[in-house]
């Protein structure tokens, strides 16, 4: 989205507001996103997940360049850590989640504007219709219902609370991974496999939290992005983070051959 961290600080520091008709946005003046940015990761402690415990990566070779990629904190960093970890999908109803589920989500938006959920509404459309829908739609509609979904999960998994987020980074100042475990697919070929584009990314989206995706090298031509995920409100120290990152492995002048 910008050339570099310091203009993608710049842009965030133009974007952060608060808007009175979004009851999502906050209601407190933004940091200078700018006054820190070069303060480096001395203080901060990280961690890092190839699969988030549940990812299963579909080209291999990706996970590791992103893990080689992380080393820069694990050298400058308060503490680097690779223990395991397992985060649920926010998005499952069968989470014992009382802010973040799909039902809590539905509520809470319905609560200030007439909303339908995306999924029920892609299932109503046509076959010709739902053909052109975007394939992280598609991919999440066609997914089991919740009744095989909940029979297939362990109750040891399926009862833990809501809190891993928290309790995680409660230990952990920043969160490292693959931002997708996969290489671009061409346009118009087959065999893609959606679930990959966002498996790593969706929990961010979803949560409250925040994240960066800063480049990490090449993979058979085409980039790759490492995930640098913080708690909500912590945008300055992911981009401090991904400053550090980029002063350590400057990327803009690398290119894709073409």
């Amino acid at each position: 989205m910008t050339r570099d961290v310091r203009d993608a600080a710049m842009l965030f520091q133009a974007m952060a507001c608060c808007d009175e008709r979004d009851p999502r946005t906050m209601r407190t003046p933004p940091p200078d996103y700018l006054a820190q940015l070069d303060d480096g990761v001395a203080d901060l402690r990280f961690g890092w997940s190839p699969d988030l415990g549940r990812v299963i990566p579909e080209e291999p070779a990706i996970v590791e360049l992103c893990h080689e990629a992380a080393q820069v904190f694990a050298k400058h960093a308060a503490s680097y850590s690779e223990d395991p970890i397992r985060l649920e999908d926010p998005h499952d109803e069968l989470e014992q989640d009382t802010e973040y589920s799909k039902v809590q989500q539905a509520q809470f938006f319905r609560s200030f504007m007439d909303y339908q959920d995306p999924l029920s509404w892609a299932a109503k459309l046509p076959p010709e219709r739902y053909a052109q829908l975007t394939i992280y739609i598609r991919d999440r509609s066609d997914r089991p219902n919740a009744l095989d979904y909940a029979q297939s999960i362990t109750p040891a998994v399926r009862y833990k609370p809501k809190t891993r987020l928290a309790d995680l980074f409660g230990r952990i100042d920043l969160l490292l991974c693959p931002v997708i475990a996969r290489t671009a697919f061409v346009c118009g070929t087959g065999g893609v496999t959606p679930w990959q584009y966002t498996a790593y990314t969706h929990i961010v989206n979803v949560s409250g939290y925040c994240a960066a995706s800063v480049p990490a090298g090449f993979h058979e031509g085409m980039p790759v992005g490492l995930q640098i995920i913080g708690r909500p409100g912590d945008e300055h120290l992911v981009l401090r983070a991904a400053r550090a990152f980029e002063r350590e492995r400057p990327w803009t002048h690398l290119r894709p051959a073409v």
